[in-house]
């Protein structure tokens, strides 16, 4: 069996209790004299705690150096949290030589017996820093211990670990090193200001029934000075003071879930901050026992169950005796159902180990009740990691308790677990417990559905034609296990199909249906292309029909089909369960159509219409020349409408229509354009109308037409249609007007007046006449440039505006000449042309002065009796005038230009 050379390790939660609370200090304060609970933890079991020759007191721990183990070492768990101050670790120890019953002689401090180093580390895994070291030349040789004294300075905020390491010098050496009576201490460190913020942390989040909240702050406050108010609240709203809660870190018994946060105030200013709180949640069960391993704990190192798959270290006293993992998510289970378990741990060497599991189905806490335990198997020399298993099966009670419940996973050396809550004697206990969290679904009391243990169906009949009497049933392809399979999937014949309902749960038993596929045969007939009529075969297996299922008419070998149509070749057998079968095929029928076009009787060309169906020909059968739509027929012709099928076999259709043409005719006269007035020709065809289409008024040849006018010649046949025929042309009779203007001109003038000073207002080519007669006539005319004679001559002019003149306009001339003997030597005027003022001087008086413009209208008159005068143009309109100066015996004109 295993030797019992172990350093004693306590439960998981005795060592965090301490923990908990030395996180508590606001410097470090820590002895260990190894005397009852011990929270020092050994590799291999080097160090022992040993009674025969301790330090002082009753024990001390004890490692024995030789050939065959050259070296042990010894580990603190938290020594507290370092303020930032110089820490002194003070400590006892004695080396003695070997001896079986009561060692007593002092190791001599000469030689090379080999060397003790002291180290301390932030964490537990490291890494570790050396702080002093005991050699033979500081050795102190003793029978009873020896004080030493190392210093050191741990940051601020950490927590802190001690560890002693021996190792051996020479080989030929064999000796006991004790080591007793530790203790560290830093001096305290006053705090200032408002404390820094912190959270409230939980040891655990979730508690059992009667279990207290094990609370602390991080970071801790590593000063002296601070004083603490821990409050609690079930709301995480209202909170209240937790009477006597007044540390760094408290233990707090609670029922229900609760929410904690702390008050912290450094005396020295008095400001307060507040935690972030923290939640710790009651699971509602009872707490597990712990258990105790005397010997090493020989870790647990994977756990596969119901969803769980945990794997944890390999380590050899890595992790605590008592591994809680119900803060993980907890196994799935169903009552009634059975679950394979795979476990995997470290033996530490070649030894077996025992694996069992107890599961708290009643909730009692317990774990001793029947049917709570399974034996699951044993692992021989695994290292934990090397994929060495045991295996088994759980099968959950149909009675067991639904909601979360534990589930306690147990590894005991050499035996299997007896008591969920011992691991025996010391010599045996060796191994780990975990213990896990299982969420049980109740079992189910749903009876299976109900159902003909033989049914019967046709070919292509689904899952979903099963027939039975159930809830939300599922249909399986075995008794007991498999996935359900889906509706749609083919019944095969001959086959057993398992059936379940669910009314709140799943029914654990199926009922079985034994299927029997009855097959039913028809004829398969191909689809047919005729190009008219097709005659229905005899059939062998079926009959025809003109719809689906049997439906429409019934039809018979030698029906003729003149149609494209759909028909089912139909079958079924059976009285209870009908099974039919049919086979569809298509008589398609190519009947090639064409357009069927009415004979055209019209008055002129024919347009070809679009074709719907076929094209247009001039032979039959697509012969002659093929023509198109838009096309014009403009004589008496037979069209032909001809269409050929794409399909095997070509299938063609013909029409035919006629064309004649039924033409009117009328003759198209020119336009006309005369002076005065027209007379209508006699006609050949036709006659003549003042608007079209016969309407308006009818004119007759010789009709005399003395205005403007549009004249329609129209025709119509008698026949059916009714054509016609029609033209127009225009009349334009162009009658100029006689020319105007003034009928009466005076002219008065030292020179000759001619016709063309005459103004008259015309648009054509202006002629004049003597006398009215030639004037109407168009005969004689006067040339331009005749003079008009003094005193009062009538005159006729007209205007020729292209072939035609116009009516003859009178117009009157009174010329009247300058008087001789007015000295014109003696005569002067100025500016001419002139803008405003027209300066007049004459030898002799001027009478007086007279302003005609070239109408002949008088248009300033000045009396006056001087041989100078001033005459005002300045407000007359541009032109020429005629200025008329008079003086006692003569008279003068002047031509003046008004600017």
């Amino acid at each position: 069996m295993k030797s019992q050379l172990q350093l004693f390790l306590y439960s998981f939660f005795v060592i965090g209790a301490l923990i908990f609370a030395n996180k508590g200090y606001s410097q470090i304060s820590y002895s260990e004299n190894f005397e009852g609970t011990v929270n020092w933890t050994t590799v291999g079991g080097s160090f022992t705690l040993d009674d025969t020759t301790p330090c002082g007191g009753a024990i001390s721990a004890m490692t024995s150096i030789y050939s065959f183990s050259t070296s042990g070492e010894i580990t603190s768990g938290s020594i507290g949290t370092s303020n930032g101050a110089q820490a002194t670790l003070t400590f006892q120890y004695k080396l003695l030589e070997y001896d079986f019953f009561e060692p007593s002689i002092p190791t001599p401090n000469a030689g090379n017996w080999g060397v003790i180093k002291v180290l301390y580390a932030t964490a537990v895994a490291g890494p570790y820093t050396e702080i002093g070291q005991i050699t033979p030349a500081t050795h102190v040789e003793s029978a009873s211990c020896a004080p030493k004294t190392v210093t050191f300075t741990p940051p601020a905020g950490s927590q802190v670990f001690i560890k002693v390491r021996v190792e051996l010098g020479g080989t030929s050496n064999d000796f006991l090193m004790y080591f007793d009576d530790v203790s560290v201490t830093q001096p305290a460190v006053g705090c200032t200001g408002t404390p820094a913020a912190s959270s409230a942390v939980a040891k655990r989040t979730t508690v059992c029934n009667g279990m207290a909240a094990s609370l602390s702050l991080n970071p801790v406050y590593t000063a002296t000075g601070y004083t603490y108010q821990w409050q609690k609240s079930t709301d995480g709203v209202a909170y209240t003071d937790i009477a006597g809660a007044t540390a760094a870190s408290i233990t707090s018994p609670q029922t229900v879930n609760t929410w904690y946060r702390a008050i912290i105030t450094c005396t020295g200013s008095g400001t307060p901050v507040t935690s972030t709180p923290v939640q710790v949640v009651n699971n509602g069960l009872a707490c597990l026992c712990e258990v105790e391993f005397l010997g090493d704990t020989e870790p647990i190192t994977k756990v596969q169950f119901a969803g769980i798959n945990n794997t944890t270290s390999a380590v050899i006293n890595g992790t605590p005796d008592n591994e809680d993992f119900t803060l993980l998510p907890p196994g799935e289970v169903t009552a009634g159902n059975t679950y394979p378990i795979t476990l995997q741990g470290n033996t530490g060497g070649n030894w077996t180990n025992h694996f069992k599991v107890y599961i708290d189905f009643n909730h009692n806490g317990l774990l001793t009740d029947p049917g709570e335990s399974f034996v699951i198997g044993t692992i021989v020399n695994s290292t934990g990691v090397d994929g060495i298993q045991a295996v088994g099966n759980i099968t959950i009670p149909l009675n067991a308790m639904g909601g979360l419940t534990y589930m306690r996973v147990f590894k005991l050396y050499s035996i299997a677990p007896t008591d969920p809550c011992s691991a025996g004697a010391a010599d045996m206990g060796f191994g780990q417990v975990e213990d896990y969290l299982l969420n049980i679904t109740p079992s189910c009391t749903t009876a299976a559905p109900t159902a003909a243990s033989a049914q019967s169906f046709c070919a292509g009949a689904t899952v979903a034609d099963l027939q039975v009497t159930g809830t939300a049933v599922k249909w399986f392809l075995d008794a007991n296990v498999g996935s359900p399979i889906g509706a749609a999937i083919p019944l095969v014949n001959g086959t057993v199909y398992y059936a379940t309902q669910t009314v709140g749960c799943e029914s654990l038993t199926r009922t079985a249906v034994t299927v029997t596929i009855n097959n039913v045969v028809v004829d398969n007939v191909a689809d047919v292309v005729a190009c008219s009529n097709y005659l229905l075969p005899a059939l062998v297996n079926g009959n025809y029909y003109t719809a689906a299922a049997g439906g429409g008419t019934m039809l018979a070998a030698g029906d003729i089909i003149s149609e494209t149509t759909t028909l089912y070749v139909y079958k079924q057998v059976g009285t209870t369960t009908i099974c039919s079968a049919e086979d569809v095929f298509v008589v398609t029928i190519n009947s090639v159509s064409v357009d069927d076009v009415q004979n055209v009787v019209t008055c002129s060309d024919y347009v070809l219409p679009a074709l719907e169906n076929g094209a247009y020909y001039t032979a039959i059968a697509g012969g002659g020349t093929m023509l198109s739509a838009g096309d014009v027929i403009s004589e008496n012709a037979t069209i032909y409408i001809y269409a050929v099928s794409e399909t095997n076999p070509l299938c063609t259709a013909e029409n035919s229509f006629t064309v004649t043409i039924s033409e009117v005719t009328v003759q198209d006269l020119d336009d006309v354009t005369t002076c005065f007035e027209y007379v209508l020709p006699t006609l050949e065809s036709g006659a003549y109308y003042t608007a079209t289409a016969g309407g308006g008024t009818m004119l007759a040849a010789g009709d005399v037409i003395t205005e403007n006018a549009t004249v329609y010649v129209y025709a119509v046949s008698g026949s059916n249609p009714a054509c016609t025929a029609e033209s127009s042309f225009a009349i334009t009779i162009n009658a100029p007007v006689a020319p105007s203007g003034n009928s009466t001109v005076e002219y008065i003038s030292n020179e000759d007046v001619l016709l063309y000073d005459i103004e008259v207002t015309a648009t054509g080519v202006v002629a004049w006449y003597e006398t009215e007669e030639d004037a109407e006539s168009g005969e004689n005319p006067l040339p331009e440039d005749t003079i008009v004679p003094a005193g009062t001559t009538t005159y006729y002019a007209t205007q020729t505006i292209g072939e035609c003149e116009s009516a003859p306009f009178a117009v009157t001339v009174d010329v009247v000449l300058g008087v001789k003997g007015f000295n014109s030597a003696a005569f002067n005027y100025y500016p001419n042309p002139v803008s405003d003022v027209l300066n007049l001087s004459y030898s002799n008086a001027i009478t007086s002065v007279k302003v005609f413009n070239l109408l002949g209208q008088e248009v300033v008159t000045k009396n006056t009796d001087q041989n100078t005068v001033q005459i005002d143009l300045s407000q007359f309109a541009a032109g020429t005038y005629m200025v008329k100066i008079q003086s006692e015996d003569a008279y003068k004109v002047i031509k003046v230009v008004k600017r």
